[in-house]
């Protein structure tokens, strides 16, 4: 079979439209926005997964004919041990700042220092899972990427960074939001048009300036246009 494309989702990056592009393809069995689930109860924690729990996974997603996930909340701990085989990745980034104050408006913040030191438990009513999430924290495509997805006192340095890069390195395909050209590597699978972007009601002013915060977001900085080389030269 084809490659299985695996999307991972930075929140707040146009993913769930990137999701409904790839309306056609075949999904696992039970899933919410492409995220994989078992029997409608609980998302699979697939960040959790070894080689032998990774591979079993993948034979799964293989014997079913699944051709497209999506992976929202985090990324692989054990990246280093798996094996990516029969596995296309892709992903999207957006300007962080960007990012980030599109999502305190989403969540109705206003106070970024009381945003970023909240500690965000995914809770969905439907399901028995808590975990922790790190969309409102700082540098966060550098934690996701890392695997510290769940993990939201942890702080990153430049090895963390490296890791990322590294590791970005292995996709065959980077969209940049803001920019509709990057979009044109979607040419070679049978997705639908680009889909109009959500427009968020709230549009207050954040109590954080784009100086401000790329001070305090370095390194994700640093990897956005690490991310944006990569997406251009592929274009």
């Amino acid at each position: 079979m084809e490659k299985i494309i695996i999307f991972l989702h930075f929140h707040k990056c146009g993913g769930s439209s990137i999701n409904k592009m790839f309306g056609k393809y075949k999904k696992f069995k039970v899933h919410k926005n492409c995220n994989p689930y078992r029997n409608n109860k609980n998302i699979i924690m697939f960040w959790n997964f070894k080689k032998n729990q990774f591979n079993k996974f993948k034979n799964e997603l293989i014997n079913n004919k699944v051709e497209y996930i999506a992976l929202e909340w985090n990324y692989f701990k054990y990246y280093n041990t798996l094996d990516f085989n029969n596995i296309e990745l892709i992903t999207c980034f957006r300007d962080p700042y960007e990012r980030y104050i599109s999502n305190m408006r989403f969540d109705n913040n206003k106070d970024s220092n009381k945003y970023n030191n909240k500690n965000i438990i995914w809770n969905q009513g439907y399901v028995m899972q808590r975990f922790f999430v790190n969309y409102n924290k700082f540098n966060y495509y550098i934690k996701m990427l890392n695997g510290f997805g769940n993990n939201p006192d942890i702080e990153v340095n430049n090895k963390h960074l490296k890791i990322a890069k590294n590791r970005l390195d292995k996709f065959s395909i980077i969209l940049i939001l803001e920019d509709k050209e990057t979009f044109k590597q979607l040419d070679k699978f049978e997705t639908t048009k680009i889909v109009k972007n959500n427009i968020n009601k709230h549009n207050y002013k954040i109590e954080i300036s784009r100086e401000e915060f790329i001070e305090k977001n370095i390194l994700d900085y640093e990897l956005y246009e690490y991310a944006k080389k990569i997406s251009y030269n592929n274009i």
